[in-house]
């Protein structure tokens, strides 16, 4: 697959960069600081888990 790896929903953006040795850069809206649900850290792994799977296929 080319190119970067987006998921995102209300107010948050995972970006999985299309160079495999770089970090998953994840956005939250200033508006959505205090109550997004990818401020949950096992929500953010299974999150950025699912986007590296989606990649690989």
């Amino acid at each position: 697959m080319l190119g970067d790896v987006y998921m995102e929903g209300e107010g948050w953006r995972i970006v999985l960069p299309e160079n495999p040795s770089a970090a998953p850069n994840v956005e939250i809206d200033i508006s959505h600081a205090q109550t997004s649900p990818i401020n949950d850290r096992v929500l953010l792994a299974e999150a950025i888990g699912m986007v590296v799977s989606r990649e690989m296929v």
